[in-house]
């Protein structure tokens, strides 16, 4: 008798648990393959493109951005040199040369237009510190913080705006002439991107001693 429960219980725990474990093995066995290879930019941002026809250009321009931001912090933002004007640096590619630039003087702006790099030399200027854009900022301490920072063995003021946008400038004395470096984000979206700009530039920086 007793044998004959025990045979029924087995019986009953299989029917029940046989099930349980097919659906296990099937599960493991059909589950999709992990992707070998991470998605790049593009098509990140064509998925998002495609979530919504009807707002899909903001959804473009959001993938996008967030792309941007995240290949630029993992330092994988294509990077363009500039020699001129007594300096090295590097800088997106994104930013584009305007139209204008005078001999000592070079203006950048990202096509989207938020953010712009300028480059000044002012030549035969003796006193760094009665340089008039230098003047103008410690004439406003509220707007302007100012401090001293070493780069790549070159001494630099640094002056930042805390007041709204962002805006840091650079300024250093070369061989008696002044030389700034000027990063700006021109909206308000526009400030994040601009300050991880900035740091690109900075440990980039360099005195060119052939010029």
């Amino acid at each position: 008798m007793m044998t004959i429960m025990r045979k029924a219980y087995f019986i009953t725990a299989l029917v029940v648990i046989a099930p349980v474990i097919i659906v296990v093995i099937l599960m493991f066995l059909i589950r999709p393959k992990a992707v070998s290879q991470e998605l790049t930019c593009e098509e990140v941002t064509l998925r998002l493109a495609q979530l919504d026809q009807n707002s899909g250009e903001a959804i473009f321009l959001r993938g996008l951005n967030v792309c941007l931001n995240d290949a630029h912090q993992a330092g994988e933002v294509p990077l363009s040199q500039l020699h001129e004007l007594g300096l090295s640096l590097s800088y997106p590619s994104e930013y584009e040369r305007r139209q204008g630039n005078g001999v000592n003087s070079i203006v950048l702006t990202t096509s989207s237009d938020t953010r712009r790099l300028a480059i000044i030399r002012q030549e035969e200027t003796d006193d760094i510190n009665e340089y008039p854009a230098i003047r103008a900022r410690r004439n406003k301490p509220d707007k302007y913080r100012e401090e001293t920072v070493e780069i790549n063995n070159q001494a630099w003021l640094v002056f930042t705006n805390v007041d709204g946008l962002l805006e840091k400038t650079l300024f250093a004395d070369l061989r008696g002439a002044v030389v700034s470096v000027a990063l700006t984000a021109v909206v308000p979206t526009g400030n994040e991107q601009a300050q991880r700009d900035f740091e690109t530039i900075r440990q980039s920086l360099r005195v060119d001693d052939r010029q």
